[in-house]
């Protein structure tokens, strides 16, 4: 996906963002946020990231936030 803002969106702005809607977040080893247990979100380039898991509501809100 394709951050719209100005700059570098940071992972932690992106758990902020996730947290403030109620979406508990983790960061684990290798550079993944963890949400909920069951979607990932990797970075995969300055303003890039990727979305990995079960798809339903969660998932979708996530994208939401991503993109």
């Amino acid at each position: 996906g394709m951050w719209m803002g100005v700059g570098e969106l940071k992972f932690s702005d992106v758990r902020g963002r996730l947290q403030r809607i109620g979406i508990r977040c983790e960061f684990q080893q290798g550079g993944l946020l963890v949400c909920e247990g069951d979607v990932t979100v990797s970075k995969s380039g300055q303003n890039h990231f990727s979305l990995e898991g079960v798809v339903g509501d969660r998932y979708y809100k996530i994208r939401e936030i991503l993109y």
